[in-house]
């Protein structure tokens, strides 16, 4: 298979026009310039399967594409400009023909993951990732750092006993619960915690079984639930455990009790489970399932009446001990609820921690919820309230943020050398180089294929939400509170520009000159001078809007929360609804495999795909996985939250899994994902991990480089990949590229070549004139060519002047 990609690229002629000094005495000459667009335009008839598909091929036997008038032809030109044709390897390396299958490196490890925290009067107990805690005995103005407590396994849950500053326990993973007496007396050295892990698997909790939520009713009375729906009791503080299953519960996230008998908890498929005799056994819980479909993975308790079940995919509701009296969807890229929080002084007044940084406050036990931004990026995985007004919420990159208004956050903590990494781009003509950006106005930049990441100044501190190519010069990302900066020479050097809008702005793409950037609340902005200035367009909606991608200058299409999609076909100016999508799907990004094929990642409800313009949506079956998601052509790749990784070869029709970029790296939530082709990504998460796979790992795959002699008619040691340039109409070859004439047979003797690993220029026209190339290609497999499917992504680009 032969995957290719044309990408048309603008160049602007400078005009300098001198306005002469006057007379009158100035002292100085003033330049006007002006920017004028070559008209350039590119078109192909390669889309056809044997112009760009080899099909079954057999070891040692040569083969090409279609021939003569099935050939892939190109064309191209300018109406005011000599114009040139240029072809490369869209990876920019070495071979070009590979199986899928590298494997990936991992680049700048990113900041820990703060799960949980939890707090009493004037200390505050933050934990998660590698065994960390942290401490704070003074409210939050000073923490301190105690690492790999245990084993180092990741902790999900920390409690206090009721009253006490001193005991707490922190449920962490595989069976591993530990405990201690002088969280705040030991102060200022650490804490001394016991783990209680033989305790616990003694009393038939399994050892590989990660503990996930705990509860102290009073000094000895205790439970902890976790995977697999098991759920412990001790009553002589830790020295005897009895553990059992709930029947039907997968994992059983979080508990919380009231008193000695009753207790609360948060389970998958919607079940919140309840017990008013002391939860000994099973068969002492009540399960009251939700119709909304959902896990329950958080859960807040007030009062018997006042207990509050989130999940996830946003389902917030509320339980007042005979029903479910408020259910409300809060289902967005801004709203996504990781965490609860509730003061017992005010039962109505609930947190809940997001994902993006932000924190979601309802003052009418859960009806309606107000956003507010943490100053944090990444998820806010953890949340407690000591009042109404006084929060304190946690997340990733060590992040800890307070309010002490409900309403105004500010940052306490953070390691501000661990940033998160919102989203990854690359340069669409030269894979090797790519832009990812993040916290704090974060932006890497790497040309060497993601071995190596070099931050360069952003110009700003305020988070950065997505980062997108116009061109293979000019850069764009949007950010927070409507920044926008942007480059004009591939990314290295940056211009803050005036903020767009108020709003966040959560997605951007365009082509050329040509941008649109969408956010909160339904904002549309486009931008016809690649970034300096914007103009809001009217979406129709208020709905938050996550994903953007635009074919080319008139086509593009928006997507966001509650099963929304729009698509434009004039740049924007009108935007019509598309239909298919579930009402609760938060769509999160979309995808173009070409002008009406598309492909779109929902959170939670799986990967959608559009064959006529964006206008109806079907489900694929790729089961959950579609948290971010990104096309080159045919190929398309999807990831979910956690990191496990779907690609296909046919626009989206079908779906196989591969190998996850995350694979032995723990992530909160993958974030950033771009395709190269079928063996070549990049990905980001918001630990600031910046992830890529290239062919180079999968050497022992390739198949060589046509590198001229006798490759085709005698190499069947390393095989051999080329092109020819079949034939010129109306236009010249360029360099060493000579034009057959005939039919580009597999046989040395017609003029076959390499693709570029950088694009080269292969013919060029006369201003006003469009000219056509058509090409062949070429395959040699070598006699041992391990069975499988090839491919390489090819980079067609038209650009002026030709010089």
């Amino acid at each position: 298979m032969l995957r290719l990609r044309w990408i048309p690229v603008i160049a602007l002629l400078a005009c300098a026009c001198w306005v002469a000094a006057s007379a009158s005495g100035a002292s100085s000459a003033l330049v006007v310039s002006m920017d004028v667009p070559s008209a350039t335009s590119l078109t192909n008839n390669c889309t056809a399967t044997p112009a760009t598909r080899f099909g079954s091929v057999l070891p040692g036997t040569e083969a090409t594409t279609a021939t003569g008038a099935g050939a892939c032809s190109v064309t191209f030109g300018s109406s005011n400009d000599s114009s040139a044709l240029r072809l490369g390897v869209r990876d920019g390396a070495a071979n070009a023909m590979t199986s899928a299958g590298a494997a990936w490196s991992i680049d700048r490890p990113g900041g820990t993951a703060m799960r949980a925290v939890a707090r009493n009067g004037s200390v505050v107990v933050a934990a998660g990732q590698y065994g960390l805690l942290m401490r704070s005995v003074n409210g939050g103005s000073s923490f301190t750092e105690q690492w790999g407590v245990g084993s180092g396994d990741y902790i999900f849950d920390v409690e206090h006993l009721p009253g006490s500053s001193n005991t707490w326990l922190a449920a962490a993973g595989n069976a591993h619960l530990y405990y201690s007496t002088d969280v705040q007396s030991s102060s200022p050295g650490n804490p001394a915690w016991t783990d209680l892990r033989a305790q616990l698997v003694a009393g038939g909790w399994p050892g590989s079984t990660h503990v996930m939520g705990v509860t102290m009713a009073n000094a000895t009375t205790w439970w902890v639930t976790g995977w697999g729906g098991w759920v412990a009791k001790t009553t002589n503080a830790g020295a005897n455990w009895s553990a059992y299953q709930l029947p039907g519960v997968a994992v059983a996230h979080d508990i919380h009790a009231i008193d000695l008998n009753t207790a609360y908890i948060a389970a998958s498929d919607a079940k919140l489970l309840t017990t008013t005799l002391g939860g000994d056994n099973a068969g002492e819980w009540t399960v009251r399932t939700h119709a909304c479909g959902c896990w329950w993975t958080m859960l807040a308790v007030a009062d018997a009446s006042h207990v509050y079940v989130g999940s996830d995919s946003g389902t917030i509701a509320r339980w007042d001990g005979s029903s479910y009296v408020t259910s409300t969807e809060v289902a967005d890229r801004q709203f996504e609820p990781n965490s609860l929080a509730v003061a017992d002084s005010d039962p109505d007044t609930l947190f809940v921690g997001t994902a993006y940084g932000n924190v979601l406050r309802s003052t009418n036990a859960a009806v309606g919820f107000t956003r507010y931004w943490t100053q944090a990026l990444g998820v806010v995985d953890g949340i407690t309230a000591a009042s109404p007004t006084d929060a304190i919420a946690v997340g990733a990159n060590q992040t800890i943020s307070q309010t002490t208004t409900g309403t105004s956050w500010s940052t306490i903590y953070q390691d501000v050398s661990k940033q998160s990494l919102a989203a990854v781009a690359a340069d669409p003509v030269d894979g090797r180089r790519a832009i990812s950006v993040g916290t704090e106005g974060t932006i890497l930049r790497t040309t060497n294929s993601g071995t190596t990441w070099s931050p360069v100044a952003s110009g700003t501190t305020t988070h950065l939400l997505d980062v997108s190519w116009l061109d293979s010069n000019r850069v764009v990302a949007v950010g927070r509170g409507g920044v926008v900066v942007r480059s004009g020479n591939g990314g290295a050097t940056w211009t803050v520009g005036t903020n767009a809008s108020t709003g966040d702005l959560t997605a951007v793409a365009g082509s050329g000159a040509h941008a649109w950037a969408v956010g909160t609340g339904g904002i549309i902005l486009r931008s016809t001078d690649a970034g300096a200035t914007w103009l809001p367009q009217t979406s129709g909606t208020t709905t938050s809007l996550e994903g953007v991608v635009a074919f080319d200058t008139q086509k593009v299409w928006a997507v966001g929360a509650l099963g929304t999609v729009l698509r434009s076909t004039n740049g924007g100016a009108t935007w019509t609804p598309g239909t298919g999508l579930p009402a609760w799907a938060q769509a999160s990004d979309v995808a173009a495999v070409d002008a009406t094929t598309l492909v779109l990642s929902t959170r939670f409800t799986g990967t959608f795909r559009s064959t006529d313009a964006g206008a109806t949506w079907a489900l694929v079956p790729t089961g959950d996985v579609g948290w971010a998601i990104d096309a080159d052509g045919p190929v398309v790749a999807t990831l979910d939250k956690w990191g496990a990784m779907l690609v296909s070869t046919d626009g989206g029709a079908t779906f196989g899994a591969r190998t996850s970029p995350f694979a032995g790296v723990d992530t909160m939530a993958t974030l950033g994902l771009d395709v190269i082709d079928e063996h070549t990504f990049y990905a980001t998460d918001d630990l600031g991990y910046s992830l890529s796979q290239n062919e180079s790992s999968a050497a022992a795959a390739q198949i060589a480089d046509y590198s001229g002699g006798s490759n085709f008619g005698s190499d069947d040691t390393t095989g051999a990949f080329g092109v020819c340039l079949q034939s010129l109409a109306s236009a010249a070859p360029a360099g060493t590229w000579v034009a057959d004439g005939g039919t580009c047979t597999a046989v040395d003797t017609d003029p076959w070549k390499a693709i570029p690993a950088a694009p080269q220029t292969v013919a060029t026209a006369a201003s006003g004139v469009t000219g056509t190339a058509t090409f062949v290609w070429g395959l040699g497999p070598r006699l041992n060519q391990p069975p499988g499917a090839y491919s390489a992504s090819v980079v067609f680009e038209a650009i002026a002047p030709a010089a």
